[in-house]
């Protein structure tokens, strides 16, 4: 194994990939934000090396900022260590996670399965935790008691994990959108939200759907929140909108046909929201308004789920049969802002880039709509 003394294991070793999981300081949980920066005592650290004579303490779990991080730091990088190190440092992280109440990744859990299967034993340390009954419960992410019990979890397939070999271990791969995009990893979870940012629009209204809503309960394993775009489509109810965005339609049908709109609503009541969903998608694929998706209309799924509620900052815009979000001017602006310099000049693109919705608002009932038409646009 590489000296002990040249890996990179935990925050300490590798501080800048933190930036990597949270670009912007406004990202980062709370209670990472307020993680300790004091030294941890011997039992609160999930692992201690020993090389030449020396000994090299990781992954801190003194509170529940550093055992998050800590975490994190283990799923990227436990495959340069032996089968019993890791033994030992998943079998302390399971534990410090259900002393803080955080969730518990599931490969964490598949990874401290996988080693205690193979009858690998776990070195202990004697622990002196202090009593934490009156200890609050994280906000920041879902809560919740830990299973220590791992042999009901289900099997994982390993095809190597041996010291001096090529690392080949794969888990069973969470399947985030027909076998495409599996996530690992925090790294991994930030790459496919990424992804879905910048290519959303090639989806299938269903797929959006599915591949957000799994790919947001990975990120929440994670400790991380889920983008604008990407919450859009983990909503599990009726949006609040819903007659709102499904009546957008009748601007682009014969009055004839308005009928078929407002019974199709009816129906909210009788059928769940995926079913009616469904049903939406082939009316407007055969009435042909498929073609105005993610422009002058919301898609099926959008149209459809979304949150029960107003919040207080769901705005849109919704003029002349163009529809768009707070989040669509943001895309715009972090992935098209050449497009809008063009149009609009140097200044204004300047300005937008800093706070799109302030600057569209500023505009005219003419440069808006145009603004609005260019989110909506897929080049």
């Amino acid at each position: 194994m590489e000296k002990i003394a040249a890996l990179k294991l935990d925050f300490n070793d590798e501080p800048e990939f933190l930036k990597t999981l949270y670009p912007s300081i406004d990202e980062i949980p709370n209670f990472i934000k307020a993680a300790s920066a004091d030294g941890a005592e011997d039992h609160e650290y999930a692992l201690i090396l020993e090389d030449g004579g020396y000994q090299f303490k990781k992954f801190a779990t003194h509170d529940a900022g550093n055992t998050a991080l800590s975490i994190m730091y283990f799923l990227k990088n436990y495959e340069v260590l032996s089968e019993d190190s890791i033994k030992t440092a998943s079998d302390n992280l399971i534990y410090a996670a259900g002393r803080y109440k955080l969730k518990v990744p599931e490969q964490l859990k598949e990874l401290a399965k996988y080693v205690t299967d193979k009858g690998i034993p776990v070195v202990t340390r004697e622990k002196h935790w202090m009593p934490i009954d009156n200890l609050k419960p994280v906000d920041d992410i879902s809560t919740g008691k830990v299973e220590r019990n791992l042999e009901n979890n289900p099997k994982t397939k390993i095809d190597a994990l041996n010291k001096g070999s090529e690392k080949k271990a794969s888990f069973e791969k969470v399947a985030m959108l027909l076998d495409k995009y599996p996530v690992k990893d925090a790294v991994q979870a930030k790459m496919a939200d990424d992804y879905f940012n910048e290519y959303w629009r090639e989806f299938d209204p269903a797929d959006r759907q599915a591949y957000c809503t799994k790919l947001a309960s990975l990120m929440v394993d994670y400790f991380m929140k889920p983008s604008e775009k990407v919450a859009e489509y983990t909503h599990q109810q009726y949006s609040h909108n819903f007659e709102q965005n499904l009546n957008v339609r009748k601007n682009f049908l014969p009055e004839d046909m308005h009928e078929v709109i407002d019974v199709i609503g009816s129906n909210k009541d009788q059928v769940k929201p995926e079913t009616l969903a469904s049903a939406l998608t082939d009316f407007d694929k055969m009435a042909g308004l498929d073609k105005f998706w993610d422009s002058r209309i919301k898609d099926p799924y959008a149209t459809v789920f979304g949150p029960q509620e107003k919040i207080a900052n769901d705005w849109n815009y919704n003029e002349d049969g163009s529809y768009i979000s707070e989040s669509d001017l943001r895309i715009l602006a972090n992935t098209r802002i050449g497009n809008v310099k063009k149009q609009f000049g140097h200044d204004f693109a300047f300005k937008f880039k800093k706070n799109p919705k302030k600057e569209f608002e500023s505009l005219d009932k003419d440069m808006k709509l145009l603004l609005a038409r260019m989110c909506a646009d897929n080049s």
